[in-house]
């Protein structure tokens, strides 16, 4: 069975996902960080549980319909896209890691 570029990709899109998850939930706990996202912040002041699932659920689902429609170059591009920004995201909790 050969693993395709995308499925690559996606899969460093849900591990960077998770670590974005726990870095986001572990600053907010020490108050370090304020999350950014309106939505995800109001789920997080309920409960980490809460904001865990929701960021989980959606993740899942854009990496399903990404996966679905594979056959299509813009997935591969929206999937570079998303890894790059979470790449930033988590550049940017090293920073605050280290500054605090």
């Amino acid at each position: 069975m050969k693993i395709s570029k995308l499925d690559m990709v996606l899969a460093f899109l849900v591990v960077l996902n998770f670590f974005d998850l726990i870095f986001t939930i572990f600053m907010f706990e020490n108050h370090w960080i304020v999350e950014a996202n309106p939505l995800m912040n109001i789920l997080l002041c309920f409960s980490p549980l809460s904001f865990a699932s929701a960021k989980l659920a959606l993740c899942y689902t854009g990496v399903y319909i990404l996966h679905k429609y594979r056959e299509m170059p813009s997935s591969l591009y929206a999937a570079y896209f998303v890894v790059a920004a979470y790449i930033g995201v988590l550049f940017r909790h090293a920073y605050i890691f280290i500054v605090v």
